[in-house]
């Protein structure tokens, strides 16, 4: 993306919701129209995750994005370990180094915990930097607070996303976003999913006085197991960007369980 997100998120594709270790590949392309006649955006990501529950869980991703007639490739690293007594500690880092579009370093904590009843917590911290060659380099820091439930096959959550944006020398804005979303799962497989969102983003569109707008997003997931290795990817959303624009994105991809 070339948002500047109040709601971001470090980690790759949703883990299995199984108490094994399993290691999956994923490859998945994005492709994402714009009602402004801006040329549509193409995104190649490919996911590798190794998920151990007793142990340390890590992961790297690597995706491609072309938009606005230019590419970037941006990386991601995760890592996930328990603590003790239901807690777990999450460590992510990603960074586009030599973007044509925006430069990006991100680094990002949480911690989680699961308790009775299917309840579960998690408080979180990040900090994103967007280089540029001139003085007016943006930043960000970002609280994140969530709250879920598991109840027979759903699961429900809502998260709270507070934003600080410092723009130097223009502007410094504390921004809120609000993020729920409900799950349905078949199987360990066979998952839909509803995520929702509406808050506020600044978005870096290559000048010193970026635009901030109300922004609402709408996206269907689903997971479907094709067989024991392999599972089928998709999601269908659309988000408003204040008055700048809508877009419609459509991803497909598909997951190797080994």
């Amino acid at each position: 993306m070339i948002l500047i997100c109040c709601y971001t998120s470090l980690k790759p594709a949703q883990a299995l919701s199984v108490d094994k270790d399993v290691a999956m590949l994923d490859a998945s392309r994005d492709y994402t129209i714009l009602d402004n006649g801006q040329t549509p955006w193409l995104t190649y990501t490919v996911n590798w995750q190794v998920k151990q529950p007793s142990t340390l869980s890590y992961g790297l991703s690597i995706h491609s994005v072309s938009r606005f007639n230019k590419s970037d490739t941006g990386y991601a690293i995760f890592t996930s370990l328990p603590i003790k007594d239901a807690w777990r500690l999450d460590a992510n880092l990603a960074f586009t180094p030599g973007a044509q579009v925006i430069r990006k370093q991100a680094i990002e904590f949480w911690s989680r915990h699961a308790m009775s009843q299917g309840w579960g917590i998690a408080a979180g911290i990040s900090v994103t930097a967007y280089p540029s060659d001139n003085t007016n380099d943006i930043s960000s820091q970002t609280l994140m607070a969530e709250v879920e439930k598991y109840h027979r096959n759903f699961r429900f959550s809502y998260r709270l996303v507070n934003t600080h944006i410092v723009v130097p020398g223009v502007t410094q804005r504390n921004l809120l976003t609000h993020v729920i979303s409900a799950a349905l799962y078949h199987t360990d497989r066979d998952v839909v999913s509803v995520f929702a969102s509406s808050g506020s983003e600044l978005e870096n569109n290559g000048t010193s006085n970026p635009p901030i707008s109300e922004v609402q997003s709408l996206s269907l997931d689903l997971r479907y197991g094709l067989s024991r290795a392999w599972t089928l990817l998709g999601t269908l959303g659309t988000q408003r960007q204040g008055e700048l624009y809508i877009r419609q994105n459509i991803n497909l991809g598909l997951r190797y369980v080994y």
